[in-house]
């Protein structure tokens, strides 16, 4: 279950950085939170 949600993390990041969106960020860091 981990695994999926890392994964799932990770891509989004790639999609953050390779748009540059501040939202996408803001969208990475409340995944990171919800896994803690």
């Amino acid at each position: 279950m981990l695994d999926v949600i890392s994964i799932g993390a990770l891509n989004v990041d790639l999609i953050a950085r390779v748009s540059r969106f501040p939202v996408a960020d803001e969208e990475v860091a409340v995944q990171d939170l919800e896994i803690f």
